[in-house]
């Protein structure tokens, strides 16, 4: 997926989604970890990558593991020298996008730090049993985020 999006609502700076190959994952890895967020399972099947780029420089990245007519929101990752420039709801909003375009109907997504952000974004916050199977039985779900996120979801229409 190649598609521009815009930045914040407060301006009108645009960044282009594009898929991040395997070979780039390892910049998503040290994104990451830089931020203190899980990377275990980056390089496993079945999770598309995305990169925020503008101007031929990364400002963030984004993925989503789909299952069926729901995906896992995941990896949401600003990186710090391009913060508070509204990067990431631009993440959230192509990512959204990509999933829809996929067929998607649910999104949800697990978060010990940015419910206040999600919930700007359409997003509500569930009991994690609300989530279905396929989604309970990722790996970010089961084991790589602790017990206290929160869960989220949102439809992607």
């Amino acid at each position: 997926m190649t598609s521009p999006v815009t930045a914040g609502d407060d301006t009108n700076e645009a960044i282009t989604l594009v898929s991040l190959p395997v070979a780039r994952r390892g910049q998503l890895r040290n994104a990451l970890a830089e931020a203190g967020l899980p990377h275990a399972d980056i390089m496993e099947q079945g999770r598309a990558f995305f990169a925020g780029e503008r101007g031929g420089v990364t400002v963030g990245y984004i993925g989503l593991e789909v299952h069926g007519k729901d995906a896992l929101l995941r990896s949401l990752v600003v990186v710090e020298t391009e913060r508070d420039h509204g990067f990431g709801s631009a993440l959230v909003r192509g990512a959204i996008a990509c999933a829809r375009a996929r067929g998607v109907t649910h999104l949800w997504v697990l978060t010990t730090t940015a419910v206040v952000f999600l919930q700007r974004l359409g997003f509500q916050s569930v009991e994690r049993s609300a989530a279905p199977a396929t989604i309970r039985g990722t790996t970010e779900f089961a084991s790589l985020c602790p017990a206290t996120a929160v869960c989220m979801t949102r439809p992607t229409a």
